[in-house]
């Protein structure tokens, strides 16, 4: 089976700048190309010759060959250089890496560039700041790469725009010799760049972004968790330099924040600490399934005053088979890496827990989240530094919710999810099969029992153990007895005649009414007479109609439309959960935002 690698960097940042609403690589870069090139070690104007791809035994990457037509500033390139960047697909694997420059033979381009291993350069910071000459104009343009390079800070910064070739380079030469950078003598006017979007995922919440396959688009995700699949991550040895443990408690707190969630299924364990089993064989180096730190291959460039990458990481997932997932096609992900940058404890240890939060968040199939405030997604591009540390923001939330929800059949859009979700929350919930709810299923008696008294007791709750069954039909033998025996006793049912429970019948609307509030109330307890019914099917006459208007006082029902109640009418499982929820008042998760 041929393996692909989907990865994202993540970045400490002093600008605030953004190219595209959907990104999946961050950079930290200097407040304008006057500074970059000052902590460049090469600024070099080249044109592209050829490109291929080298798989070896780690990430593929892709290499460039470039002619030098002009040095900048810095460290002058052989006549003949070689540029190489992550990703890109070989023969037998391949690897996505959104923001990572791709160069077009015959095209000429400005290059701030870092020195890679085996005599080779590469880019300073991902497409950022990376300009190509617009043929027959004079004028440089940002890559188009540069579009899925999220670019945000707290403190202001000069956007990447359109340049004038020749008085670009002339004034890089005079900053790097210690003149100040001044955009207005280079800066060219034209068009705004057009965005490219990732491709959109159906019934998505808005600002959800997903790594995708290069070639069709596709987004990728762990498939099992719903039926009790487990993923385990773990810290490599020796630790990251400066930080007090090593490392480990960011990559467990990390973890337990995706974990954590309640109204999503992610299965991540902590499987402890290892030494390494990198080999630093070639181009960015990984370890499966683990988080790696130091940099030890020198796989990013180093940071520059806090400045540049802080860690790189990613999904690693089968590009020749998709599995089907709320009528969408996903990649299903096999494993992960990710390595943190050599100083990337400059940030802080809780703004360093952040980072690495960030980046198992990336190992989940999840891009860069593009809301409005970038604080509201831990996902989201950019160092935060609030200090919040390992913990998801409401879009996490909702991204989580939507693509990880946790049940197969009740996706993130349903609409009793929100009250499927609070019953499940807390241990009310039985599921009909391994990783599903089945929402649309009559709600039957026995079954009835069992959510009930969880929903009242708490889901630890467990009935005295069946000793002389109640209901010839319930015999002891029944998982469901001591549940039926625990509602008799609290006098909530006295069974449907004849001795009798009728365990396997659907409960119709107007019996849910009564389980309902004599559960919550408790012995002897009853509802005020019927005066004036609430509901025009529902006469004062009936037996159940005290029962239901008292539903109706309390805001549980308001009927089933036309001023009906649908007494006769059975309930579903997923009615249930709202009936259930809004009756004893578990806390229920805020309603999907608007598509």
């Amino acid at each position: 089976m041929t393996k692909r690698l989907l990865a994202a960097s993540f970045v400490c940042l002093p600008v605030w700048i953004s190219l595209s609403p959907a990104r999946a690589t961050t950079v930290a870069p200097p407040p304008n190309l006057g500074a970059l090139a000052r902590v460049s070690q090469s600024v070099t104007f080249a044109e592209a010759v050829e490109s291929w791809v080298e798989e070896g035994e780690t990430i593929p990457v892709t290499v460039t060959r470039f002619n030098l037509l002009q040095p900048v500033t810095g460290a002058r390139t052989s006549d003949v250089f070689e540029v190489v960047e992550p990703g890109g697909r070989g023969k037998e694997r391949a690897a996505a890496v959104a923001g990572a420059p791709r160069f077009e033979t015959g095209h000429a381009y400005l290059l701030f560039l870092d020195r890679a291993p085996g005599s080779r350069w590469r880019a300073k910071m991902m497409s950022y700041g990376l300009l190509e000459e617009v043929a027959g104009t004079g004028l440089l343009r940002p890559l188009a790469a540069a579009r899925h390079v999220e670019l945000k800070s707290l403190l202001p910064a000069e956007p990447v725009g359109l340049y004038k070739k020749d008085a670009l380079l002339q004034h890089l030469r005079e900053v790097a010799r210690g003149a100040a950078w001044d955009a207005k003598r280079v800066a060219a006017t034209g068009a705004p760049l057009t965005s490219t979007q990732l491709k959109a995922i159906a019934n998505s919440p808005q600002y959800c972004v997903f790594m995708p396959d290069p070639d069709d688009s596709l987004p990728m995700r762990w498939f099992g968790f719903e039926t009790g699949k487990t993923v385990s991550m773990l810290a490599t040895t020796p630790g990251q330099n400066g930080v007090s443990d090593g490392g480990v408690s960011a990559v467990q707190q990390g973890m337990a924040a995706w974990s954590g969630y309640s109204d999503a299924v992610i299965r991540y364990t902590f499987d402890g600490t290892r030494a390494s089993n990198i080999t630093c064989s070639g181009n960015f180096d990984y370890d499966q399934g683990a988080v790696i730190f130091n940099d030890p291959c020198n796989d990013i460039a180093d940071l520059s005053s806090c400045q540049g990458t802080l860690a790189f990481s990613g999904a690693i997932y089968d590009p020749n088979s998709t599995q089907p997932h709320d009528g969408q096609d996903w990649h299903p992900i096999l494993s992960t890496f990710s390595v943190i940058n050599n100083g990337a404890e400059c940030v802080g240890d809780t703004s360093f827990k952040e980072t690495v939060a960030h980046e198992l968040g990336h190992t989940m199939g999840f891009g860069h989240h593009d809301p409005p405030n970038p604080g509201d997604a831990l996902m989201s591009a950019y160092l935060k530094g609030d200090g919040r540390g390992a913990s998801l923001a409401i879009v996490d939330e909702q991204c989580a919710s939507f693509d990880y929800h946790t049940f197969l059949d009740v996706p993130y859009n349903y609409w009793t999810w929100r009250w499927i979700e609070a019953i499940e929350n807390a241990g009310a919930a039985t599921r009909c099969s391994d990783g599903n709810y089945c929402p649309g299923a009559p709600m039957t008696r026995d079954e009835m029992a069992i959510f009930l008294l969880r929903a009242k007791e708490g889901g630890s709750y467990a009935p005295p153990a069946c000793t002389t069954p109640m209901f010839a039909d319930v015999p002891c033998s029944s998982p469901y007895a001591p549940w039926i025996n625990e509602l008799v006793r609290r006098g909530v049912t006295a069974g449907c005649g004849n001795g009798n429970y009728c365990p396997g019948t659907s409960v119709t609307r107007s019996q849910m009414a009564v389980f309902l509030l004599a559960t919550l109330q408790g012995p002897g307890w009853t509802p005020p007479a019927c005066g004036t019914p609430s509901f025009a099917d529902l006469p004062c006459s009936s037996p159940f109609a005290a029962w239901v208007d008292e539903l109706a006082r309390r805001g549980v029902t308001a009927g089933c439309g036309g001023g009906d109640y649908c007494p006769n009418t059975t309930i579903n499982r997923d009615q249930m959960a709202v009936f259930l929820a809004t009756n004893f008042s578990l806390p229920v998760p805020p309603a999907p935002p608007s598509q």
